[in-house]
């Protein structure tokens, strides 16, 4: 199977009509970019790749609201250094010597009493999810942890492991399935939800695999 090249414009316009697999794709050909934007602003690597789950995170869920964008690389790198930043503020950790000259005004920062009821339910939604990758049988946890925390793509999991990419695919859907079952609406009120909080529980399982 022949994957499409990434195009820009139409996955971003997609993303924003709600279609999931458009997220998957924009997460994962932006992930190490931002990454590398974040670590040179903070040289905390779990501080910068949690900031860029949070604002995957606000731009789905405010995907309706988001304007005209004429520069989409330039819009989520201003987007995301915000969010960094605003984190770096909130933890009392940013540089004195700050120039980034943003305006802030992407997403507002969320009141001391907001932040402290977040990181609890953060909290014991990542508790939750590990345990139930834990139920997982060993194939499809694997599998999940190609996909989500190494960034592979569907025919480079098949290449890796001697799977069909339809098996692949069937594989991750059972997964999605299996984990969905663990949580209440409330909780995760959008599946994407569970792909950004997927990515640093499976960190738990990444020497077992």
């Amino acid at each position: 199977m022949n994957r499409e090249p990434f195009n820009e414009y139409n996955t971003w316009h997609r993303l924003l009509e709600g279609d999931e697999e458009a997220f998957y794709s924009f997460y994962n050909q932006y992930y190490f970019y931002l990454i590398h934007i974040g670590m040179k602003i903070c040289g905390d690597p779990e501080l910068v790749k949690d900031s860029l789950h949070d604002y995957f995170m606000q731009l789905w869920e405010r995907r309706t609201s988001v304007g005209e964008v004429r520069n989409i690389r330039g819009y989520i790198a201003r987007a995301y250094k915000n969010t960094l930043i605003h984190a770096l503020e909130r933890l009392k950790r940013l540089p004195a010597d700050n120039d980034y000259g943003e305006t802030h005004s992407e997403f507002r920062t969320p009141a001391h009493e907001e932040t402290i009821l977040q990181n609890e339910q953060q909290q014991e939604r990542d508790e939750l999810l590990t345990r139930a990758i834990a139920t997982l049988p060993d194939r499809q946890r694997e599998l999940l942890f190609y996909r989500y925390y190494l960034g592979m793509t569907p025919e480079q999991i098949a290449s890796k492991t001697g799977l069909s990419v339809r098996t692949v695919y069937n594989h991750i859907h059972r997964a999605h399935n299996h984990l969905r079952t663990y949580f209440s609406p409330s909780q995760l009120p959008d599946f994407p939800g569970l792909i950004i909080i997927l990515i640093p529980a499976l960190q738990a399982f990444s020497e077992k695999i």
